[in-house]
């Protein structure tokens, strides 16, 4: 990694987290161990609870920039589950077909209602100073999740997004999300820099975590 995460917050007395696609909550419980740091604040935020206990706080909810009430598509692979809708249509057995792969079937199991709120308005409501570690994985979504913060990304250091690798239309896993490409350039005109990145797409889905550091905060 460019920029150590630990180097960075170690004058932090408390780091304070959002986990966006809270999930199982095994994010939130590697931080200690990411940041050196025994003081957290995490907040989840997931649109199903599944009573982790791994973080400070939960917030039941859907992240978008838009608000009010929608559907909430839910797959026998709950790591799966988005506002989006999957292109199951594209998704292949055999990787020398045209498509995108997963290690393991998938299916729709159903939809469920939920409410929309924009992370801006979550983090007004804490007694945060900064957001030093955001996390984002929303199933194509999250380039949304992180603009609909608003002023709060001036105010984060490292922004952790799931993006599609490919820019082929058929590999697309959900209608509507946004490519590898188009995400750097949008957090990098507001100011972060791509730092890390893990490429999956050699083993599963065609998708990277990617690891940016607001610009601001390097020293």
């Amino acid at each position: 990694m460019k920029y150590s995460i630990r180097s960075i917050l170690k004058e932090r007395k408390r780091v304070n987290v959002i986990d966006v696609g809270h999930h199982t909550g095994n994010f939130a419980r590697q931080i200690p161990s990411l940041t050196g740091k025994s003081s957290t604040y995490i907040i989840g935020i997931d649109p199903i609870d599944y009573n982790t206990g791994a973080c400070h706080k939960f917030i039941k909810a859907a992240i978008s920039t838009e608000t009010g009430e929608a559907k909430f598509n839910t797959y026998n692979k709950p790591g799966c589950n988005s506002l989006l809708d999957m292109n199951l249509h594209n998704l292949i057995r055999d990787r020398n077909q045209k498509g995108w792969y997963a290690p393991h079937d998938i299916f729709k199991t159903g939809e469920v209602k939920v409410d929309r709120i924009t992370l801006k308005s979550i983090l007004d409501e804490t007694d945060f100073d900064i957001v030093d570690i955001l996390k984002i994985d929303a199933q194509g979504s999250d380039l949304d999740v992180a603009l609909s913060a608003g002023d709060w990304l001036e105010k984060t250091i490292f922004l952790q997004t799931e993006s599609l690798k490919s820019t082929n239309e058929i590999e697309k896993m959900y209608e509507g999300q946004t490519t590898i490409d188009e995400d750097i350039k949008t957090l990098g005109d507001l100011g972060f820099e791509l730092i890390y990145e893990h490429d999956r797409s050699s083993f599963s889905c065609p998708e990277s975590d990617l690891i940016f550091v607001n610009k601001k905060y390097i020293k």
